[in-house]
């Protein structure tokens, strides 16, 4: 595969937040050459990359209140940890990863 292609989660989370390379690099805790390495397919896109991003992704989307900022996978896992901390069933996703019921409504 494509080493370029294996960073494209990474750029996405970037790009969704609208970030510059250099705040991602920050927030990951990353050198800006090690980042810009990582989106360049330079370096090897590892597990514990993809986990930071989405950690960053996560905490921004709390702090700013917008959960856009988040998707696919990650997205399903924050629904499923509220809907269990609350007691509450946890509701089918759509295409989105807004319930089904919100989705049909676009």
């Amino acid at each position: 595969m494509d080493p370029k292609a294996n960073a494209k989660p990474l750029v996405d989370i970037r790009e969704r937040l609208g970030w510059p390379q250099v705040v991602m690099a920050q927030e990951m805790g990353l050198s800006l050459r090690a980042y810009q390495a990582l989106e360049a397919g330079e370096t090897p896109m590892r597990r514990i990359h993809q986990l930071a991003a989405e950690r960053v992704a996560l905490h921004t989307a709390w702090i700013q209140g917008k959960p856009d900022f988040i998707k696919g996978q990650l997205a399903r896992e924050v629904i499923e940890i509220a809907q269990h901390a609350y007691g509450l069933p946890v509701p089918s996703v759509g295409p989105d990863f807004l319930p089904i019921a919100a989705s049909a409504k676009a």
